[in-house]
């Protein structure tokens, strides 16, 4: 079965390419055979983020994950899942601390840093396992303190892909709003329109 994750991560789904963790679980549900999850989105909800990766988790199913143009923020933890992960060389994986817009008192917003903070050490917890433990928490910690952009062959490097794939025509693309949320988007980076 393939499974394609080409959009946001929410738990509202607006467009046929948006993923959610009650789509997929109804997919899996329907599937008892290997799985590939293709992978072309910047991300979304950390929460449902989190949730789809721990279905695919627990899922029997043997999954291959293909990084087809971009894996960015939660997409990125999601790709963790993979048995196997393949990136085409001109494809990318950015991680990055888990952040969000709020407001309220103090109060509420020191506990929202703090459980921000939890939610990052829980995606560190997933990149660390994925690398097998050759990436240490510091490491993963500055990578994602530093919005960082991997190429296929960094992500290889890091553990956090098994195999480099020749180019393919898809490519690294966001749409202009997308790229407003993230802070160091490589020139690489092609712009939906």
């Amino acid at each position: 079965m393939e499974i394609d994750i080409y959009g946001d991560i929410t738990p509202i789904i607006e467009r046929d390419t948006d993923m959610s963790a009650s789509r997929l679980r109804g997919l899996l549900k329907k599937n008892t055979g290997p799985i590939d999850l293709h992978i072309n989105s910047g991300g979304g909800d950390v929460f449902e983020g989190l949730a789809i990766y721990n279905l695919l988790k627990a899922s029997p199913n043997h999954i291959t994950v293909y990084i087809d143009g971009l894996a960015a923020s939660i997409a990125s933890v999601i790709a963790m899942a993979g048995d196997r992960i393949y990136i085409p060389a001109n494809a990318m994986l950015m991680v990055q601390a888990p952040w969000t817009s709020a407001q309220g008192n103090a109060k509420e917003l020191r506990k929202l840093a703090t459980d921000l903070d939890q939610l990052a050490e829980s995606m560190k917890d997933i990149y660390i396992d994925r690398t097998g433990g050759r990436v240490n928490r510091q490491t993963i910690t500055k990578l994602m303190d530093q919005e960082t952009w991997l190429t296929g062959s960094e992500a290889l490097e890091y553990g956090l892909a098994d195999e480099v794939l020749n180019p393919v025509k898809v490519a690294a693309c966001l749409t202009h709003e997308q790229a407003k949320m993230f802070k160091r988007v490589p020139e690489v980076v092609n712009y939906a329109r």
